[in-house]
């Protein structure tokens, strides 16, 4: 089911930034190398990211041991 703007957030880069902790700088590093939270671009220079995205993905980064990315 396609997200809204009623059960979601679209946050700017620099929202999505302060939200994870992080830079702009960093995002735009993850979006080239393909390894960040997913994102929404709808213009040449508009990107934007659903909060739950974010979430997601911060999720899936978390560890108990620093081991498990090297398996």
């Amino acid at each position: 089911m396609p997200r809204t703007l009623e059960d979601d957030k679209l946050l700017n880069v620099k929202q999505a930034a302060s939200l994870m902790a992080s830079t702009p700088n960093y995002l735009a590093q993850q979006r080239f190398s393909g390894t960040g939270p997913q994102f929404v671009r709808y213009g040449a220079h508009s990107i934007r990211y659903w909060q739950s995205d974010i979430q997601t993905w911060l999720n899936s980064r978390i560890r108990t041991c620093t081991l498990e990315d090297h398996t």
